[in-house]
């Protein structure tokens, strides 16, 4: 098992990314998720709010290419009172249609969550809420994408299952079944999704979460796995052997801990591909409590 540190691979704009949010006026961010689109850089994150330090709200920024912050927005806040959501866990960007768009989830809560996806532009419409009948009680990430300007979901890695939506109004988006790989489940076991899926070149990457268990605790590592597509069905072709994580300190986690049954989570929220360089920017977690920023190059990763 070869793990892969990604705290040595930072530059120039990864260092600047990271001093901006460090110089936010905020506690403990992690999980951002980061692209870059139309000139600008986009981040959404996690952190402990300025004004009520106990409470964890997500937020959104939009920087210049000269990483001068232009759009700064609580999205808990802003979700709360102009729509009525009570949470907004895990924001992820997602690039659909030339637009840009946000996906996120509700929490856990003993009645179960929400998923939703929001247009981000400067009206911030009502997210529509995801419903697919069959879902569980409790989902964290799908993995939206469009073929063709028709939107899908990468529902779940084990199997790999997608949706598509076949119904958009004003409030909510409807899926259904779309396609399932028929594979042994062995080969897809502790896989969960992770980042949203980059299409390079002819095949679909991300980075998807590896559980390990130590007794009845929990590791999270990054896997990069590739997809490629056959009559617009994902099917997963490789799973890369490094696990990726932030540093081998990081593996032993914090002593004070968000969550009591994890031991350790680089917890990967973002996979932008910048063509030019011919390099990955991950963005990711590190134990509920931190983050950082990784430029790697695409053929070290595969």
């Amino acid at each position: 098992m070869k793990f892969i540190r990604l705290k040595n691979f930072c530059n120039a704009k990864t260092n600047k990314l990271t001093r901006t949010l460090k110089n936010l006026n905020l506690d403990n961010i992690f999980n951002p998720s980061y692209t870059e689109f139309d000139n600008h850089y986009y981040i959404s994150f996690r952190a402990n709010s300025e004004f009520e330090p106990e409470l964890i709200k997500s937020y959104f920024i939009m920087l210049d290419k000269n990483f001068k912050i232009v759009i700064n927005i609580n999205l808990s806040n802003l979700y709360f009172k102009n729509y009525g959501i009570k949470k907004v866990n895990d924001p992820k960007i997602y690039i659909l249609n030339k637009s840009i768009f946000l996906g996120f989830n509700t929490g856990t809560n003993h009645d179960g969550n929400e998923i939703y996806l929001a247009e981000i532009n400067k009206d911030m419409p009502k997210p529509k809420k995801c419903i697919y009948k069959k879902r569980m009680l409790i989902e964290k990430n799908w993995g939206f994408y469009t073929f063709n300007n028709k939107l899908f979901t990468l529902y779940s890695l084990c199997p790999l299952v997608t949706l598509e939506a076949y119904s958009i109004d004003s409030d909510q988006i409807k899926f259904r079944y779309y396609s399932k790989q028929k594979t042994n489940n062995n080969f897809f076991k502790g896989l969960t999704i992770g980042t949203n899926i980059q299409k390079i070149n002819d095949k679909y990457f991300l980075i998807a979460h590896e559980k390990k268990f130590l007794k009845d605790k929990r590791i999270y590592f990054g896997r990069l796995i590739c997809l490629t597509s056959t009559n617009n069905k994902l099917k997963l072709t490789k799973i890369y052997p490094n696990r990726y994580i932030h540093s081998l300190r990081s593996l032993f986690g914090t002593i004070k801990k968000r969550n009591i049954n994890l031991i350790s989570c680089t917890y990967f929220s973002g996979f932008y591909y910048n063509k030019n360089e011919d390099k990955i920017i991950l963005s990711y977690g590190i134990n509920d409590y931190d983050f950082a920023l990784a430029s790697i190059p695409l053929g070290s990763m595969i």
